[in-house]
């Protein structure tokens, strides 16, 4: 008999601080109201102090849609410069 715990569950943004992300690094916002997306800049993050051994689910949560009147909360999504991924199929 399996028993599942929410309380358990680990993903990526509940494992990471921001000080582990890379000098340069940006992370995607997608607004879950609007649906703008924009990019958070991690080094003007760390910058203040009180912001540096947040979490990024702790992040995720005091980011806010900065599209003009929304203010709704985000998603945040981490950004591979080096990686591209895209449709590998079609028609012959």
């Amino acid at each position: 008999m399996f028993i599942l715990c929410s309380h358990l569950e680990m993903n990526w943004n509940k494992e990471q601080q921001l000080l582990d992300l890379e000098s340069g690094e940006r992370l995607e916002a997608t607004c879950k109201i609007c649906r703008h997306t924009f990019s958070v800049d991690i080094d003007e993050l760390l910058e203040r102090e009180e912001m540096q051994h947040l979490y990024l689910d702790q992040l995720e949560k005091r980011t806010v849609c900065s599209a003009r009147g929304c203010g709704g909360p985000v998603i945040l999504a981490q950004l591979h410069q080096n990686e591209v991924e895209g449709f590998a199929g079609g028609l012959a």
